[in-house]
Order: structure tokens, then C-alpha cells, then sequence
């Protein structure tokens, strides 16, 4: 069994999926519009759980084919919060040691503190990219 479907197999031992809570994404459109693929283990994710929130704590963005975010802040969203990553990044810098530019951060989740979860997207192979949190404060 690959390891995304070992850990997806013991997540839902504690947090069973409701019915119709998968999410059908079109990955080869996803993976036109970001220019990336995406990781193995959000893709076995998205198709157990779909997006939304875990237990008001957690919010998982769900990919759209468009990556412009929508009028607004766009928070929320898949676009609008790697939009907020990426300019965040771009006036603040990125962590230390980390030689990457703004376009190479893709959100997928935030927090209920606002802290924006994502992806470092430098690996030609999505299921290396490193997991990056950007704290609200600090």
C-alpha cells in the first residue's frame, strides 16, 4: 500500500469521511492551470474528505482551475490565499535559508488564526515539496 494510503487509512480511523464528502477535481486541468502537479497525498485527501473545514480549527482549500484570485481579498480560497502567500513573501522574504522565489509557494490550507498552510513547490516531484506554515504573527 503507498504511504499516502497508509496514513489516509489511519486518519480515517479517527476522523471518519461523511458520504459525499469527496471532492471531484479535475487534476489534469489543475495541473494546466498551476503548472505543477499536485502531491499524492493531498490528491488521496481530496478525494476521501473533498475541502472545507476540520473542526473549525482548520480550513483545506479545494483547487481551482483558476489561479487568479477572485475580486476581493479572496480568503478562502485556493487562488486568493497563494495570492496572499505569494506577496506576503515577496515584501517580507521567504524563511531563512530558503533561496525560492514568491512563485514557487501554492497554498492549501489555513488556520483559524489566519496562518496560511502551503506548499514549496522548487521539486519537480510534488510529493518532495516541503509543507510551509506562514504565521499572522511571526
Amino acid at each position: 500500500m503507498p504511504p499516502e494510503r497508509t496514513a489516509l487509512a489511519a486518519l480515517t480511523t479517527v476522523m471518519p469521511p461523511y458520504d459525499g464528502a469527496d471532492e471531484q477535481v479535475d487534476w489534469d486541468a489543475m495541473r494546466r492551470a498551476w503548472g505543477v502537479g499536485f502531491p499524492s497525498d493531498y490528491i488521496a485527501f481530496m478525494s476521501t474528505y473533498g475541502g472545507g473545514g476540520i473542526d473549525d480549527v482548520l480550513g483545506i482549500l479545494t483547487p481551482e482551475a483558476s489561479t487568479q484570485p477572485p475580486d476581493g481579498p479572496g480568503f478562502g480560497s485556493m487562488s486568493g490565499e497563494t495570492a496572499i502567500m505569494r506577496q506576503t513573501w515577496q515584501f517580507e522574504g521567504g524563511p531563512d535559508k530558503v533561496d525560492a522565489s514568491s512563485d514557487s509557494v501554492l497554498a492549501w490550507g489555513v488556520s483559524c488564526g489566519a496562518d496560511i498552510l502551503g506548499w514549496l513547490t522548487t521539486d519537480d516531484n510534488p510529493d518532495k515539496w516541503p509543507v510551509i506554515v506562514w504565521e499572522r504573527h511571526g
